[in-house]
């Protein structure tokens, strides 16, 4: 009887993924901490920031690709991602443009380039500004190429079956790695605008994992994430090329697919996953908090550094919970009514596929004018 047990337990067929996927808050996590540490100790940690960046990408290709396996139709996806993104980041932007007329984070310069420029920033076009390297608020380049992303994914889909969708990914990888296509005539590189990991991520996605029969598979997550830190230090291959996409998208696939419960240890770095959108957007303004708080203990080199990342992390960790609580979740309460109002969704729609496009035609118009007035 236990042989016959053991052989129908091994022939069942393995269970899909639910749809929360709390292994993921963790990895999340652990890429807003890499941010951090690279924001509060900017000449000691090499790119490791770049890292946690890269994290995120494969992290949001793989959720959105679920998303739009599950359900292509565009106004919903665009009425939706609208509701997620728009609402805390502009609430971020408001707060910032706010502190930088103030001493608080006030030198010269700071307010006038921010306010000069705020039409980049509304529209994620940030790095079509003109002044795109003195730019305060630098975190926002990541969010752009997202929404670049959000933007002509889907298009990708309106292919209808799986197979064509991966074709086309993995074309568009392809033509990435081309060498000449590395370098656009600006000099910046391609893989900083549209990510490989990103694409990655989609087609972990549409290969539809299903869940493990056991935790094995974690050690796939312990090891890439091993080894893509280590690189944010030391710098052996590019954060956004396809080394680090494959490793971030293995992570991401051994931790969506893990069938075990998440140990009570790690509750408070799965709730802090679940806020980490907020902490990417608020710990900038944390870090010149926690450096004043700790000034003192400057001196005392590595106690100091510890003490500056943890204290980063918890204020950020709080006022992101707040900043959620208070700003991102209600308007995600009318997500339910989207689909009783078709009318609403369509204009929500319409207002984040246009952002972009309308960011691209004022720097255009503005450009110009610049060109004119000279």
């Amino acid at each position: 009887m236990p042989n016959f047990v053991a052989r129908e337990q091994m022939a069942a067929p393995a269970k899909e993924l639910p749809s929360y996927l709390p292994w993921l808050d963790v990895l999340r996590f652990l890429a807003c901490f890499l941010v951090i540490i690279q924001h509060s100790l900017p000449n000691d940690v090499g790119l490791l920031g770049h890292t946690g960046v890269a994290i995120f990408f494969s992290i949001s290709g793989f959720l959105i690709g679920r998303t739009l396996v599950a359900d292509s139709k565009l106004p919903s996806f665009y009425a939706r991602r609208f509701l997620r993104i728009y609402p805390e980041y502009i609430f971020t932007l408001f707060l910032f443009g706010v502190l930088a007329l103030t001493p608080l984070l006030h030198h010269p310069e700071m307010g006038r380039l921010f306010w000069n420029n705020i039409y980049y920033y509304l529209t994620f076009t940030y790095q079509l500004s003109p002044s795109e390297a003195a730019l305060p608020l630098v975190i926002v380049w990541s969010l752009c190429d997202e929404e670049i992303f959000y933007l002509l994914l889907p298009l990708l889909f309106l292919l209808r079956r799986s197979g064509y969708v991966a074709i086309a990914l993995l074309v568009i990888v392809g033509v990435l790695l081309i060498p000449r296509l590395y370098l656009l005539p600006d000099g910046s590189g391609t893989w900083f605008l549209f990510p490989i990991n990103l694409f990655l991520g989609v087609l972990l996605a549409l290969a539809r994992p299903r869940l493990m029969s056991s935790s094995w598979f974690l050690i796939v997550a312990l090891s890439a994430c091993a080894v893509i830190i280590a690189n944010g230090v030391i710098g052996w291959f590019h954060n956004f090329g396809l080394i680090s996409g494959v490793l971030c998208t293995a992570a991401v696939w051994s931790l969506a697919t893990c069938p075990d419960e998440l140990p009570g240890f790690m509750g408070p770095l799965r709730r802090m996953g679940l806020v980490s959108y907020g902490i990417y957007l608020i710990h900038i303004f944390c870090v010149p908090i926690a450096l004043h708080l700790l000034s003192r203990l400057a001196p005392l080199r590595f106690l100091y550094a510890v003490c500056l990342v943890v204290t980063t992390t918890a204020l950020s960790a709080f006022l992101a919970s707040l900043m959620k609580r208070y700003i991102g979740d209600p308007p995600l309460r009318l997500r339910p009514l989207l689909k009783l109002h078709p009318n609403l969704q369509r204009l929500l729609a319409i207002v984040q596929v246009s952002l972009i496009p309308t960011g691209v035609l004022l720097a255009i118009a503005a450009r110009r004018l610049h060109w004119g007035l000279e």
